[in-house]
């Protein structure tokens, strides 16, 4: 996890992946205010790139966490 802002990126992707595998939006944004801290939720993504760099499945990291905050964090 090389993010350096903090932001538990495996921990964002597991709850966004729970939502649709179990289609479960409710139960995935209750696990996302409760479990992961606000400073290591996907809305603290800077997109410094830093972090996709490190990402052993490529993954365009900085675009995927404002899509996942705004699926979770959304009220």
């Amino acid at each position: 996890m090389p993010c350096p802002n903090g932001v538990d990126i495996p921990g964002n992707f597991e709850i966004y992946n729970e939502a649709f595998l179990h289609e479960d939006l409710p139960g995935a944004r209750f696990k996302y205010q409760i479990f992961i801290a606000e400073a290591a939720r996907a809305g603290a993504c800077a997109a410094c790139h830093e972090c996709e760099e490190d990402c052993p499945q490529k993954i365009p990291i900085s675009e995927w966490m404002p899509k996942v905050h705004a699926l979770l964090g959304a009220a």
